[in-house]
């Protein structure tokens, strides 16, 4: 794989990659939260921040989650993102852009 920006060598899989290029359409200014606050010690990213909401992944629920602060917004199934990547991103874009 070849990375375009830094928080791109931190995405292990397909899966993670694809939504944050999906992210990156909506806004330029998509954070990552790192596991480690040194990227050197950096393994995975935790979330991906849009102002004050962020985005999951949660590998081990197989489901995508949209965040306002502390408060789960909207929960999607991981696969919906294979089969229907522009239902994801408008899911999205409707929470973070309420």
């Amino acid at each position: 794989m070849q990375a375009k920006e830094l928080p791109e060598l931190f995405m292990t899989n397909g899966e993670k990659l694809k939504l944050w290029r999906m992210l990156r359409r909506l806004t330029t200014k998509v954070r990552t939260e790192l596991d480690e606050s040194h990227v050197d010690r950096a393994q995975k990213i935790q979330a991906y921040q849009i102002g004050h909401d962020s985005v999951v992944l949660d590998p081990d629920a197989r489901e995508i989650q949209v965040l306002h602060g502390e408060e789960v917004r909207q929960r999607m199934p991981l696969e919906l993102l294979e089969r229907q990547p522009s239902r994801v991103l408008k899911l999205i874009r409707g929470e973070i852009f309420r």
